[in-house]
């Protein structure tokens, strides 16, 4: 997969994987009983790319990509935080609510900078 991004002239920036996979592969020793990716306790990365754990991504599926190139986040409204005692009792409980919120949106500029396979385990 990431040979794939170079050929397209993309950088592979982060590897996007589920924390089972990414133990599983960090866990993986050769026959000699050695880790395969070096010491479990080390950073999260292989190859020297950055690994993102995350349960949003699915078991047995990997995201790489060149996520600078790929996407890009737009400010449609800048953060806001507004504070108010008039909220229900809490003027009586001398309380205070504190919203905050800010509405961005991402846009996929490049969806051939982002490689996803599913099917780990058969690789």
């Amino acid at each position: 997969m990431i040979a794939q991004l170079e050929i397209a002239n993309y950088t592979c920036t982060g590897i996007v994987l589920h924390p089972s996979d990414w133990a599983a592969m960090q866990l993986k020793k050769d026959t000699q009983g050695r880790y395969i990716f070096g010491d479990p306790k080390g950073s999260n990365t292989m190859w020297g790319i950055p690994v993102i754990p995350t349960t949003a991504m699915t078991i047995d599926t990997a995201l790489v990509g060149d996520f600078a190139q790929a996407a890009m986040i737009f400010d449609r409204e800048q953060d806001r935080i507004d504070v108010s005692t008039e909220d229900a009792d809490n003027f009586q409980k001398n309380m205070a609510t504190i919203r905050g919120e800010e509405r961005i949106g991402l846009a996929v500029l490049r969806p051939t900078a982002l490689i996803k396979n599913t099917d780990l385990i058969g690789s």
